[in-house]
């Protein structure tokens, strides 16, 4: 029987974002795989599979993300090579803003193993649903924030935009701390495009079922002084509904 592999998500929300099928794949694999961010969701996959092993591992200060990746699916087919099967999870979903799992997918398909991607709740399903977003009234655009930068992409103002971490823009490795200094150049371009009065969003998933999500809420010519983390998103509302909902707020004349 040839070897396979199984990405899956672990959802945002530590045990409770994971779909079933997500579970029944974790259970069964020869090795379990993992990167998530805390220690609570990589104890429970320990206990779901001991064979469990993090990729963290992998991270080195000053190490260059792609370098860090390209190891991670390397690593992932050393165990489809000796003839395991493998689950693989990644935090949120598998597929949405996760290199090392589309890498490993495309080596192990390109060496004839057998992969899959099984979909997962990612934070911007959660952003959705937080701030009452739904995608298919005006149409949503969704950028990495160091590439909206710098290919210079020119958004549609009439519909949202999702810029993705915006706390670490323009870094190569994983930094210990966010890049103010970039977010302020992202802030300013914005104003340019929306005028510095429009309300963005710095938004954070919760992570836990008992926390809070962060949502701060601010005009363009105030969020460079906001506080970021390494996880922070930044949605801004298209400019037409932020302009009918000033009018509706507007008192009426006599």
């Amino acid at each position: 029987m040839v070897a396979s592999l199984v990405i899956v998500g672990s959802g945002i929300q530590s045990g409770s974002d994971m779909t079933l099928a997500a579970r029944e794949e974790i259970r069964g694999a020869d090795k379990l795989l993992y990167l998530v961010p805390d220690p609570v969701t990589a104890t429970w996959l320990q206990e779901l599979n001991p064979s469990a092993e993090s990729l963290h591992s992998f991270y080195a200060h000053a190490k260059p993300r792609r370098t860090t990746y390209a190891e991670m699916a390397e690593h992932v087919l050393t165990h489809l090579r000796a003839g395991r099967n493998v689950c693989l999870v990644s935090y949120g979903h598998p597929g949405v803003f996760a290199h090392p799992m589309h890498e490993a997918l495309r080596l192990a398909r390109a060496e004839h193993f057998e992969a899959t991607m099984l979909p997962g709740i990612s934070a911007i399903d959660w952003l959705y649903a937080d701030l009452g977003v739904d995608p298919g009234v005006d149409g949503c655009q969704i950028h990495d924030a160091t590439a909206f930068i710098a290919r210079r992409h020119r958004p549609d103002p009439t519909s949202s935009l999702i810029l993705l971490q915006v706390g670490i823009i323009g870094e190569r490795a994983m930094p210990k701390k966010c890049n103010a200094k970039n977010f302020r150049l992202l802030t300013k371009r914005l104003a340019q495009i929306y005028g510095e009065n429009h309300e963005v969003v710095v938004y954070e998933a919760a992570r836990f079922r008992v926390a809070l999500p962060v949502i701060r809420r601010m005009r363009l010519k105030e969020a460079a002084r906001a506080t970021l983390s390494l996880a922070s998103t930044l949605y801004v509302p298209p400019k037409t509904a932020v302009q009918k909902k000033r009018k509706e707020r507007a008192p009426q004349g006599t």
